[in-house]
């Protein structure tokens, strides 16, 4: 589940419209209003720019994007083998 309002807040947080995100990154508007909404997430190539554009680390990116179980499988098994 991606945790919606952390995109979203980042965003807000310096200031930026959904619009100007997505020209930094060279995407569309529609790409970053679907991520917010939780519909799609951002590809992984996106990750280090949001984190510079929002001020946060990657992996609270990640994090948001993940709600936060991105060492974890669609199983639900850890990432890591024992």
């Amino acid at each position: 589940m991606i945790k919606v309002q952390e995109l979203s807040s980042y965003r807000r947080t310096v200031s930026l419209t959904q619009d100007q995100v997505a020209k930094k990154l060279g995407v569309t508007q529609e790409a970053v209003s679907q991520w917010e909404s939780g519909s799609t997430r951002p590809d992984i190539k996106f990750i280090s720019n949001l984190a510079r554009i929002y001020g946060v680390t990657e992996g609270e990116i990640i994090s948001a994007v993940t709600g936060g179980d991105a060492a974890r499988t669609d199983a639900g098994h850890s990432a890591h083998p024992c």
